[in-house]
């Protein structure tokens, strides 16, 4: 069965098309097209499926990237070949999920956003990462968007994985507070999201995924999500095996 197919898409919460493939499914490219097929026998809670039901919606919206990471190397790896490809005088934020399921991937990460900020310090970066309710953070802004490419640096130096406890997380906040940064009018405008699971959508949210799609295209802000594979403690956490 087919659940999504998109070219070129910015998907919100796209992460999870990774963790589609770890419980049970495949991620694939045909003809330019993301395809993706999920094993309902280790859908945990229908996590994966609303979210690839809600993805299209999503990249109606916005334009961006949806890239594949395939391990802790290949994150490193996505996301510098989707660096290399801005514009050496772009703003652009990270908004990272840093829950305890991304603990194996978050050193990789460091290393290549960080050597990639070097290759472009003309850029204005920014850092946000993000947990969920219960943890000691929901979000957590390590940079604001600037020209001070040390602080940017510094932000990700801070970052550590911790927390979490089920699958989904608070990606629409952390996105939200991605959004809400001083970017310049003149510049092409990005937001980077890596993480490995949906959005929670408590009901309660000052922001949804859907507002904040809107957000981004008003802003004239690309959303690009690199989904991270469901490592054993992402697995763990939704009771997949």
């Amino acid at each position: 069965m087919k659940l999504f197919s998109r070219h070129g898409a910015c998907v919100i919460g796209a992460s999870l098309m990774l963790a589609a493939c770890n419980l049970g499914g495949s991620v694939g490219v045909d003809n330019g097209k993301v395809t993706t097929e999920v094993h309902y026998s280790l859908n945990a809670d229908g996590f994966v499926q609303e979210t690839l039901d809600a993805m299209s919606d999503f990249a109606d919206k916005c334009k961006g990237e949806l890239i594949q990471a395939t391990g802790s190397s290949g994150v490193g790896v996505v996301t510098a070949d989707l660096l290399a490809k801005l514009p050496a005088d772009a703003d652009v934020v990270f908004v990272i999920d840093t829950t305890g399921s991304m603990l194996w991937a978050i050193e990789s990460v460091e290393v290549a956003v960080s050597e990639a900020m070097k290759k472009a310090p003309d850029r204005h970066y920014g850092v946000v990462v993000f947990r969920d309710r219960g943890d000691d953070y929901v979000v957590k802004p390590l940079a604001p968007l600037s020209m001070d490419i040390n602080a940017a640096l510094n932000g990700l130096d801070d970052m550590s994985a911790w927390g979490g406890g089920d699958y989904p997380e608070s990606v629409a906040m952390g996105l939200d507070a991605g959004l809400n940064q001083p970017w310049r009018m003149d510049k092409e405008k990005h937001i980077i999201l890596i993480g490995d699971a949906p959005d929670h959508a408590y009901p309660d949210d000052p922001v949804s995924m859907d507002s904040i799609a809107e957000d981004a295209v008003e802003l004239g802000v690309v959303i690009h999500s690199i989904g991270v594979p469901c490592g054993d403690t992402c697995k763990e956490e939704i009771g997949a095996k």
